[in-house]
């Protein structure tokens, strides 16, 4: 399968979502190239394009690759044949384990994904559990049983969270409802921007009712009749732009309010927890709305769409058939060919999912370079001491916000390469022949695990180190650097200071500022959402966030805008993030050769390429600008970029407006 966060998310998904809302991450690949732009590509006028240009036109995109990236996808890349050769290693001596350790089970896995058994009478089951319900508690209590054996959550999506308010307590988080292929987003439904993305999910929801034995009008019907649910429920929905404001997902309410709000089930049913917790619903009116259509005259429509999302998360585990079709679903949704990779190239995949801790260590073993970590971390306390230089040189924060936004970065976390402390989910992992069984189990396992972790205060990385991203949690004040990120060919020991400044410099200090962005500057420096500011300060940071969603509002890819306050927290970390690396470029005396390798730099790690569908998708549902924006909307707002390459009123980068909040 293909390696992208985002088409992921869009095809699929299940639980995390509560958890994972407010895990501030720098780098999503939002790809971005098209010859349709402006005409001029000189240095003054679009310095990206310019910047950029021969790396671009000499890399070739593959036909089944939707985007390209300097940064994310040839490290990616780098970092998965490594991973791909770890296992292969682990595959080529399988007679030589023990059974029960985890070099056995990995083969264990492999042999079951490579040689995947037809499963689908298992799925089965679960469906006709469903058919044979004869009304709603009949079908919400089976619905809640197959919810808690397959980690799904279907129509009732709750899963434990540490409380925003107080991270030392744990709560229950009823998610929003998913829709198709774990998508939350109701736009789908609402705005005609995703019509063409909602006809296509419509033509595979039918593909796969056949694929599973309906008759071609059967499977229109059945689909007809979820799209309409689906609209329904859309339309009593929060929109993406509030479902990307952290305090959106924060409500709580009683246990007697929430059986108010479900009041056509048994909601304990699907609450299944050992303890009493406080419960935050995120969408309190699309609830009302789903409870509206928990009724007798919608059984059958129910019955059909619970029966579609099991086919989706889990067909593709039980025949190769499903798991084809998904494939075809992602290279329509992306413009691309089918895949190309092997049925062993997703058993790796499938392995390096669920052995992430044990790949990881063999990784981090022959690869993971000290003295680059070392260095690394070098350049974050550099950036961190920089920025308490600008909070007390702030022209437009009180003395008393100044002292409570530099205790936040006093008390700020550091993680870089891998955790202190690794996950061992592999230990309970029950494994056979069959993959969907295999899949069912290990799901199950880490889902108990989380909720474990909750519980018990246990603090474990939210991303694995060998995913090339970062990532700022609000909830305990920390960024993250995996291991991952440091195989970018761009950061080595043979390029200067200022290179890796605007490169990983930028990244870093990109981090630090989602600790002052509009979602992370709700959290104190503890990790609780708590008003830390003055009332008039806060109400200056508003104005600030409003003039950055206007200036971005400007700016058009393929002549569709870019959407600046769904985009804003982003923005606000990416300016920011270049801001404080020029403080320190002039602090330590740069000159302008300096400052040049430095804007190049920056510009060198958005380097993209990328079909014109999947920089249309992006366009409308990521929550980072498109990477031409995210290099020239920042750097026409930085005077020393004016400065050394002498931009004038009559140039394309040149604004007359520049934006400013770090």
């Amino acid at each position: 399968m293909k390696n992208n966060k985002v088409v992921q998310a869009l095809i699929g998904g299940i639980l995390g979502l509560a958890c994972a809302v407010i895990t501030i991450m720098v780098m999503y690949p939002n790809s971005f190239f098209s010859s349709k732009d402006e005409e001029s590509t000189a240095i003054e006028d679009d310095f990206y394009a310019n910047i950029n240009n021969d790396i671009i036109e000499n890399h070739e995109l593959e036909s089944d690759k939707e985007y390209w990236s300097l940064l994310f996808t040839e490290t990616q890349d780098n970092v998965d044949d490594k991973v791909k050769g770890i296992v292969k290693e682990i595959i080529s001596k399988k007679d030589t384990y023990q059974v029960g350790t985890d070099e056995y089970k990995i083969c264990k896995l492999y042999e079951s994904t490579v040689n995947q058994e037809n499963s689908i009478k298992k799925l089965d089951t679960y469906i006709e559990s469903i058919d044979n319900s004869k009304n709603i508690n009949e079908l919400m209590n089976n619905l809640a049983k197959i919810d808690k054996e397959l980690s799904l959550g279907i129509f009732i999506n709750s899963a434990l969270q540490n409380d925003y308010k107080d991270n030392t307590q744990t709560i229950v988080m009823v998610a929003p409802f998913s829709f198709d292929y774990g998508n939350i987003y109701s736009d789908y439904y609402t705005n005609p921007l995703y019509s063409s993305y909602v006809a296509t999910y419509i033509e595979y929801d039918r593909e796969i009712f056949k694929l599973y034995g309906y008759s071609d009008e059967e499977a229109k019907e059945s689909v007809r009749k979820i799209s309409r649910f689906y609209t329904e429920i859309a339309k009593n929905s929060k929109p993406m732009e509030e479902l990307t404001e952290v305090q959106s997902f924060y409500n709580i309410v009683t246990k007697n309010e929430l059986k108010d709000i479900y009041s056509n089930i048994n909601i304990d049913t699907f609450l299944n927890y050992s303890n009493q917790y406080d419960i935050s619903i995120v969408d309190e009116k699309q609830a009302r709305s789903l409870n509206s259509y928990l009724t007798m005259e919608n059984l059958e429509t129910l019955k059909e769409c619970i029966k579609l999302q099991i086919l989706q998360n889990y067909g593709k585990y039980a025949d190769i058939e499903y798991y084809n079709l998904m494939n075809e679903l992602e290279a329509k949704l992306t413009g691309t060919d089918i895949t190309k990779d092997t049925i062993e190239d997703y058993a790796v995949d499938v392995i390096a999912l669920y052995f992430d801790t044990e790949i990881s260590q063999e990784y981090i073993k022959k690869y993971a370079n000290d003295n680059s970590i070392n260095e690394f971390k070098q350049i974050i306390n550099d950036i961190i001491a920089e920025y308490k230089i600008k909070m007390r040189n702030n022209d437009w924060l009180s003395e008393k916000t100044k002292q409570k936004a530099l205790l936040k970065l006093e008390n700020m976390k550091v993680n870089v390469g891998y955790p202190d402390k690794w996950e061992d989910n592999s230990q309970k992992y029950d494994l056979n022949d069959n993959l969907l069984d295999n899949i069912i189990n290990m799901n199950r396992v880490n889902v108990e695990f989380a909720n474990n972790s909750i519980i018990n205060k246990e603090k474990y990385w939210m991303m694995s180190p060998l995913t090339v991203n970062a990532y700022y949690n609000p909830q305990d004040n920390s960024i993250n650097f995996p291991i991952a990120l440091l195989d970018y060919e761009l950061y080595n020991e043979s390029n200067s200071y200022y290179q890796n400044l605007g490169s990983f410099g930028s990244i870093i200090a990109h981090e630090i500022t989602h600790a002052f962005d509009n979602n992370g500057a709700l959290f104190d420096e503890n990790g609780n959402m708590n008003n830390w500011w003055q009332e008039e300060d806060y109400k200056k940071f508003e104005q600030l966030q409003k003039e950055v969603i206007n200036y971005y509002n400007e700016y058009k890819i393929n002549g569709k805008a870019v959407n600046g306050k769904q985009t804003v927290g982003e923005n606000i970390a990416d300016l920011g993030g270049v801001s404080c690396v020029i403080d320190i470029a002039k602090r330590k005396g740069a000159t302008k050769e300096d400052l040049k390798e430095m804007f190049k730099s920056y510009a060198n790690i958005w380097a993209s390429k990328s079909t014109e569908e999947y920089t249309k998708l992006l366009l409308i549902m990521d929550t980072h600008s498109p990477d031409k924006v995210r290099v020239n909307a920042v750097l026409s707002s930085i005077d020393e970029f004016y400065n050394t390459f002498d931009i004038q009123e009559s140039d394309g980068m040149y604004k007359e407006k520049r934006i400013k909040v770090w």
